[in-house]
């Protein structure tokens, strides 16, 4: 499938890797990723998350891992659904030993997150009070 030179965009690559895990062919979906990347466009987390999906009804698991690896290398940051996504194709699998690696790296991942909505509710809760807004005072502007 060549959607290359077509006008494809990164939301449309990732629409058909969607479909094509949808109807749970992985070997395709994998090569669109691959087009996709010889087109110079950037795969987003969403796109990885929808190819690793793919993967889950042939349990073809060590890809899976390879893809998480990959994510990384082009320096994007796992989320939480692409994590469990990978984590259902170790499971599926049986293998526990790299569902059980990735289900520690998910528990630090969600602790990180936490934080950050801890500490993001704390400033939408100062932001109602007005304590965002106080006036400053310059020296003499009185």
């Amino acid at each position: 499938m060549r959607l290359e030179g077509r006008g494809a965009d990164r939301p449309t690559f990732t629409a058909v890797v969607s479909v094509l895990q949808a109807d749970g062919r992985w070997r395709l979906s994998l090569g669109i990723l691959e087009e996709m990347q010889a087109s110079r466009l950037e795969a987003d987390i969403a796109t990885y998350r929808e190819a690793i999906k793919t993967l889950e009804e042939d349990t073809y698991w060590s890809k899976a891992l390879d893809m998480i690896d990959e994510v990384r290398t082009v320096r994007l940051r796992p989320d939480q659904e692409t994590i469990s996504a990978a984590m259902e194709v170790l499971q599926t699998a049986r293998q526990t030993a790299g569902a059980r690696r990735l289900e520690e790296e998910l528990s630090v991942l969600r602790l990180k997150d936490q934080d950050v909505e801890g500490k993001t509710e704390g400033l939408s809760d100062r932001h109602s009070r007005g304590i965002l807004h106080e006036p400053v005072f310059v020296k003499g502007s009185h």
